[in-house]
């Protein structure tokens, strides 16, 4: 007669489980499906031009400058990448703007909401790779003179780009 002490039960009850988990995901992945995501560019350079604003955009290779200016004001739109790591070059291109804060979510902060948008992130990310259609949220950085009081502007609009 075979005996089972109780850690080998409950160890076998634990992997069972995880495996029932995981297995439905594991066959719903889609490769390639994390690269669809559109592009918040025209997004963004529609929402300047509807709220006053002459939209400009400069390609480079970290991604798109996106100027907008407007009654004397000129402010400068960037995307965060997935894994900040363009946090540090966003701050140094601020200083020749002005001062620099984040908008995520239709919220803006002086400093970046990286752990809401890392959830955010990831969770979209799964769903990517089960095939599930989802927008971009992404996380702007924004220089401006502290004049031009770009915090009143309507940012829930950009919260989820389609």
């Amino acid at each position: 007669m075979i005996q089972f002490n109780r850690i080998g039960s409950w160890s076998g009850i634990f992997l069972a489980a995880a495996l029932a988990a995981t297995v439905p995901l594991k066959l719903m992945y889609r490769p390639g499906a994390e690269n669809k995501r559109p592009n918040p560019t025209p997004s963004i350079v529609a929402f300047l031009a509807r709220h006053g604003y002459q939209p400009q955009v400069e390609n480079g290779p970290g991604g798109d400058n996106i100027y907008g200016t407007a009654d004397g004001c000129r402010v400068l739109i960037r995307r965060v990448v997935d894994d900040g790591s363009n946090l540090d070059v966003l701050v140094l291109r601020a200083r020749a703007v002005g001062s620099l804060v984040f908008v995520f979510n239709g919220v803006v902060s002086t400093a970046p909401p990286l752990t809401a948008w890392l959830i955010r992130h990831y969770v979209t990310r799964l769903g990517e790779l089960m095939g599930l259609q989802s927008g971009e949220f992404p996380m702007l950085a924004v220089a401006a003179p502290q004049e031009c009081a770009v915090d009143t502007l309507p940012w829930r609009e950009l919260a989820e780009i389609k």
